[in-house]
């Protein structure tokens, strides 16, 4: 307050005798404060009192919008420019085991950001209130604090997955999977003839042939605890069993989901077997990872989940939801 009385006093007394008198409030005041500068404070004091009175019927942004373009116009020689690269401040600090960060962003930088964080803020609310409603309130909308901080979190981790051009680190493939059944073997198909390499067909420029061993119930078969995470072929079984994200209502791609272990890896001595793991998006994943979540699958391949509240509910596979009764909670 008296390092702005002392530039009040000695650049704009008359918003000094404003503040005194309570015709303009000091945040208002400290605006004016910051605009004038060397070049423009002849027009600038001239102003003061339109200025004042103009403070009156406006809000706070809209009268700093207001002096933002009054400084543009008296400025012929211009400021230093606020959208230079070096005003772009991001700080990053860490203790056990949480981030904080601190950020300012201007000129294009700011629109990008701005633009960004405000879609996948939408889009993580949109999940967040899907989820709400099929799971009759049992998974509650967070806070906006929160979803921003999610929506960051998620920018951040899409943005892992494209190199520096802007495309995908791993490329599109084409991939054909033979299936073989357990208890009987056959040859798939395309078009009435053997899909091999070599064949004139679009999927030749890209082939992967590899080979699914299911069980009698079209389940794909495993490989124990040798293996923490799931390998390549296993997400791919998975993808052949799941079709994306299990949760009901989720629509994200297999590629973008997560193996979970249904009886779990450290506490349970879950195995990594297709028939105990089920693709989950990271969004769902944390869902069942709550207190009181759980997720079971049976031998043919659906999923259930159990809510808090003792609720059962029907998973879904290729985005189609099962209809029958539900299991009785465990």
């Amino acid at each position: 307050r008296v390092n702005l009385g002392r530039r009040l006093a000695a650049e704009l007394p008359a918003t000094l005798v404003a503040v005194r008198e309570g015709r303009i409030c000091q945040d208002r005041a400290r605006l004016m404060s910051q605009a004038i500068n060397d070049r423009i404070a002849a027009e600038f004091r001239t102003l003061q009192e339109p200025l004042i009175d103009k403070s009156r019927t406006m809000t706070y942004d809209a009268f700093k919008a207001h002096l933002e373009a009054i400084v543009y116009l008296l400025d012929e020689d211009g400021p230093e420019p606020a959208d230079d690269v070096n005003n772009n401040r991001c700080n990053l600090s860490k203790d056990s085991g949480e981030v904080k960060l601190t950020a300012l962003f201007v000129g294009d930088h700011a629109a990008v950001v701005e633009a960004a964080l405000d879609q996948l803020t939408d889009e993580i609310w949109r999940r967040f209130k899907a989820d709400h409603d099929a799971t009759n309130g049992a998974i509650e909308i967070p806070p906006m604090a929160t979803l921003r901080a999610l929506a960051l979190a998620e920018g951040l981790r899409r943005g892992l997955m494209v190199d520096d051009t802007g495309t995908a680190v791993t490329k599109p493939r084409v991939e054909a999977t033979l299936v073989i059944n357990a208890d009987a073997f056959g040859v798939v198909y395309l078009n009435g003839k053997p899909l091999v390499k070599g064949s004139p067909t679009a999927l030749s420029c890209d082939l992967d042939v590899m080979a699914l061993v299911l069980d009698s119930l079209g389940v794909p078969l495993d490989t124990g605890r040798e293996l923490r995470t799931a390998n390549r072929e296993q997400r791919r079984a998975l993808k052949f069993r799941d079709g994306g994200c299990v949760f009901p209502g989720c629509g994200v791609r297999p590629e973008h989901c997560d193996a979970h272990h249904v009886a779990e890896w450290w506490h349970d001595l879950g195995t990594t077997d297709v028939r105990y793991m089920v693709f989950l998006c990271r969004h769902h994943h944390g869902v069942i990872h709550r207190k009181n979540w759980s997720i079971q699958i049976g031998d043919d391949g659906w999923c259930w989940i159990t809510l808090p509240s003792g609720i059962t509910m029907w998973c879904q596979l290729h985005g189609k939801l099962r209809d029958g009764p539900l299991p009785r909670a465990a």
